[in-house]
């Protein structure tokens, strides 16, 4: 396997997580040294909870920073199954609640028809200056799941919208919600870094099979991520 990326291995996830939040704040006090400003893109699940409690408490230069969503169930903000009910839980609180956040979620009814309205809002973040992602058992990563309604759209390298509607309505992960708002491949791309975050051995195999190939010969999504990232995608592991 040609590893472009840093795959890093920790004895425990504690210690993987803050291995994470170390190269988060090396990176966004970079880009604000450098730029005056930072941009963090960041993804939900139960996996970063602990790194995003512990970087809210990193002194960095919050108020520099926008935080915005890789990508979100289309439920209220309330919902608890809200990727914007978790970030505000768990990263904007501490010394980050002076960063500004940027939503992903509308009062459409279906996120199609948010779709440009949010591609305009998240413009203003791009280049991304680090990034979160985590990884499904089925090899999902943002929501760019397999077989997905909108998929196409959301992995295409010839698209120019920065997010795209999916509806995941198939795929058994994905849960009670399968209309979800992500952020595309193009607009992952632009990130200068990306953390991977990753938790047990049945992860860590799928993860190895997807940088196998690319995404066409493993059916696996993160494998696009994997191949478009390359050296700029670090990825944290723990048993």
């Amino acid at each position: 396997m040609d590893r472009a990326f840093s795959f890093l291995e920790f004895d425990a996830r504690e210690a993987a997580s803050h291995a994470m939040v170390e190269k988060l704040s090396d990176m966004l006090t970079g880009a604000i040294e450098a730029k005056g400003k930072a941009s963090l893109m960041v993804s939900g699940g139960s996996t970063p909870g602990l790194a995003y409690e512990a970087l809210s408490r990193r002194e960095l230069d919050w108020a520099s920073i926008m935080v915005g969503l890789v990508d979100e169930r289309w439920v209220d903000p309330s919902d608890p199954a809200s990727n914007e009910r978790l970030i505000r839980k768990t990263l904007l609180q501490n010394q980050a609640s002076a960063a500004t956040f940027l939503p992903m979620k509308t009062d459409d009814p279906v996120p199609s028809i948010a779709v440009d309205e949010i591609s305009a809002s998240y413009t203003a973040a791009l280049d991304f200056d680090a990034i979160t992602l985590g990884m499904g058992p089925d090899g999902h990563t943002a929501s760019w799941f397999p077989g997905a309604k909108g998929l196409s759209e959301a992995m295409s390298p010839a698209g120019r919208q920065i997010v795209a509607a999916i509806n995941a309505d198939e795929a058994e992960v994905a849960g009670d919600h399968p209309l979800r708002m992500t952020l595309t491949a193009n607009a992952i791309n632009t990130a200068s870094v990306a953390c991977l975050l990753l938790f047990g051995e049945d992860k860590r195999r799928v993860f190895e099979a997807a940088a196998e190939g690319s995404f066409g010969e493993t059916g696996l999504p993160v494998s696009q991520a994997i191949a478009d990232l390359e050296s700029r995608l670090h990825v944290y592991w723990g048993p």
